[in-house]
């Protein structure tokens, strides 16, 4: 038995009133027990080899809570997660450009800086890596840049690509400012890229684009789909690589 690659300690949950739901993989039929808190949870492995339990509605909390998982094929825990706003952050080279890749950012050192600011501390990033793409839906991710991480000036200005996206880290400090609650921010992204990479295959053919497979959401976007994770809502920066495609766009848009 084991926790989608999705999860780890120090990750972000979002608040009530969204039943979140955290899951993993076991043999067909095994039963995972889980315990959060008061609470004594069960749910059993369906024939895929997929278990999902989602969680009671939990109000925004900075206090670090701890999730056990117990099965006949061994155990598994989350650490220090915290309830609050989780947002997904995707596109192309736009949503990919770290900090410290942008040096005509305005503020680029001071909002790097900023980062290292204990007012920041419940900000908590993922990035997801580039090292796999995949013509049919994986249910883990095939690569990683970093597992969830307590914001720092590291992580938010390290070297260009390869740390974390600076339209995302922007939006969630100001999210932090205005909610005052802790926040996730999962950056998923790859320059160059035109939608018809992030769509499912179904929205492909429902925009009469049926020969491509979408083989960055399938990758990099379909295994935080597989619970599904609940998200307060995505960040998209993309079009670009679409211009001159505007009749398309306003069906692939809302498609995905």
């Amino acid at each position: 038995m084991n926790l989608s690659n999705v999860f780890s300690d120090g990750m972000v949950l979002q608040r009530a009133p969204a039943i979140p739901i955290v899951w993993g993989f076991a043999s067909p039929g095994i039963r995972v027990e889980t315990t959060f808190g008061a609470h004594s949870l069960s749910a059993l492995t369906d024939h895929s080899g997929v278990w999902r339990q989602p969680l009671p509605p939990t109000e925004a909390s900075d206090r670090g809570q701890t999730l056990l998982f117990r099965s006949s094929e061994g155990g598994a825990a989350l650490r220090d997660v915290l309830f609050g706003e989780v947002y997904l952050c995707s596109g192309q080279s736009n949503m990919e450009y770290t900090p410290r890749s942008m040096a005509g950012m305005n503020n680029a050192s001071a909002e790097i800086a900023a980062a290292d600011s204990p007012a920041y501390r419940n900000v908590r990033l993922f990035t997801v890596g580039k090292g796999t793409t995949s013509k049919t839906p994986l249910r883990a991710l095939g690569s990683l840049y970093h597992n969830w991480t307590a914001a720092s000036s590291a992580l938010v200005g390290g070297p260009a690509w390869k740390e974390f996206s600076a339209v995302c880290w922007l939006f969630g400090k100001e999210l932090s400012n205005e909610l005052k609650v802790p926040v996730g921010l999962i950056s998923s992204s790859w320059g160059g890229t035109q939608i018809q990479v992030w769509m499912p295959k179904a929205a492909n053919e429902a925009c009469h684009q049926g020969s491509w497979s979408g083989d960055r959401y399938n990758a990099m976007i379909a295994p935080f789909a597989v619970g599904p994770m609940a998200l307060s809502g995505a960040v998209w920066y993309q079009g670009e690589s679409n211009n001159g495609q505007g009749r398309y766009y306003s069906c692939a848009f809302p498609a995905m």
